[in-house]
């Protein structure tokens, strides 16, 4: 992204740096690590070598418990989303992200500081978790939704008791408690059920201002549409819950790609490869 600082200052505490903000609304338990454990289905050796080196043996058992880290650093809202205007017609970092303050901008940061020599370990293992929060934020659909109603925020459906709830609270909150079984047996489910024409589909592009511009589109064209009746109700679940699904699935695989970016063995000093 345009306008980096230099590496020296650049560690991934700009999230810190940038805000701390209590959050309106979290992800329950799945919508972290669903996708972190589709993620270690599709890890190369390399990666699962190095991911061994920051955290041991457990490396994989460690990551998922601490899907939630990130969460309680409390970073500010305005690193979980990137919105847009509704004439826009593609990502512009210096629009949508000045001075990396976006969702897109976090997922970037995190991975600069994990591909990179220079950083500790325990910077290192920072990274990797907020890398593995900031990447399933991208992919949910009203956080890349319009700035005229904050992301979802200002669209208010009724839920079943009449209650009052907003669009972002169900997309970031409620629906996860929808989801059918329990997290790993829903990432099983989500593995099984993938194909390898779609996998080849879903990380074709590894960068994540497509993944955010792609999210945006879906906001548009099945979130905002879903809450056009104004109900949150089982109709609107039953609608909701494969787009769900198909986001956290796209969030593991591409969470497993970047990490394997990061960890893949670099050519000899002097190489022509």
């Amino acid at each position: 992204m345009a306008g980096r600082t230099p590496q020296s200052a650049r560690l991934i505490l700009f999230v810190l740096a940038l805000g701390l903000g209590g959050l309106a609304q979290a992800f329950t338990e799945p919508g972290y690590k669903v996708p972190i454990q589709l993620a270690q289905f599709h890890l190369t050796e390399a990666a699962r070598a190095g991911l061994a080196g920051l955290y041991g043996e457990q490396w994989a058992r460690e990551m998922i418990q601490l899907s939630d880290w990130a969460k309680a650093q409390r970073p500010s809202r305005g690193l979980r989303v990137v919105l847009f205007d509704a004439d826009d017609t593609g990502f512009d970092v210096a629009k949508h992200c000045p001075n990396n303050g976006c969702v897109v901008g976090a997922v970037m940061e995190s991975h600069h500081v994990l591909s990179r020599d220079g950083f500790s370990d325990d910077q290192k293992r920072q990274a990797v978790q907020y890398l593995m929060h900031f990447i399933t934020e991208l992919h949910i659909p009203v956080n890349a939704g319009l700035k005229s109603d904050q992301g979802g925020r200002l669209v208010w459906l009724r839920d079943s008791e009449l209650n009052r709830v907003h669009l972002s609270e169900v997309w970031n909150d409620r629906l996860y408690d929808r989801l059918p079984g329990t997290w790993f047996s829903q990432a099983q489910r989500l593995e099984r059920d993938l194909t390898d024409e779609t996998l080849r589909e879903w990380t074709a592009s590894v960068r994540p201002v497509d993944w955010a511009w792609e999210t945006h589109q879906l906001a548009l064209d099945e979130a905002y549409p879903m809450a056009g009746r104004g109900q949150y109700d089982a109709i609107f679940v039953r609608e909701a819950l494969p787009l769900l699904e198909r986001q956290l699935t796209k969030s593991g695989l591409r969470l497993a790609a970047l990490l394997n970016a990061a960890f893949a063995p670099q050519p000899a000093e002097g190489s022509t490869e």
